[in-house]
């Protein structure tokens, strides 16, 4: 049974992936403003980060010692409030080059699905104890 988190996070990444179908081929790699990323930046920012939160997810892990939904509302509030702009870890700064949209987004898709298998089949109640999460320390 899917939980409202992992529904949250198939949902969220279908959108993004239809979203690049919008995005102007002739403005994929452009950048918008001084000191922002292009269109395809974001995207690889996003699956770099994915990666590293799958790595994480099937890394060691140990029993968890307080409430496994804890963070839960902190992460909500962190990435979901756009008057901020956080300063990203090296390990997830996409490089300056071309990118091609729909590359992307079929990379997107299968990074989706490993997720949701994730979320389906592991025991999502451990700590991870690979990195720390930047804020909020292991999850």
């Amino acid at each position: 049974m899917e939980t409202a988190i992992e529904m949250d996070v198939d949902k969220t990444i279908k959108d993004f992936v239809a979203l690049l179908s919008t995005i102007k081929p002739g403005d994929y790699n452009k950048i918008p403003f001084e000191g922002s990323w292009t269109p395809g930046q974001v995207v690889q920012h996003v699956l770099l980060s994915i990666t590293a939160f799958t790595d994480l997810i099937h890394g060691p892990t140990k029993e968890t010692e307080r409430d496994p939904g804890a963070a839960i509302g902190k992460f909500y509030e962190i990435f979901l409030d756009f008057s901020i702009k956080l300063q990203s870890p090296d390990f997830i700064l996409p490089p300056a080059t071309n990118y091609i949209n729909t590359e992307q987004a079929k990379v997107l898709e299968e990074k989706r699905a490993r997720l949701v298998e994730a979320g389906e089949t592991m025991d999502l109640s451990k700590t991870c104890t690979l990195f720390p999460m930047p804020a909020s320390g292991f999850i």
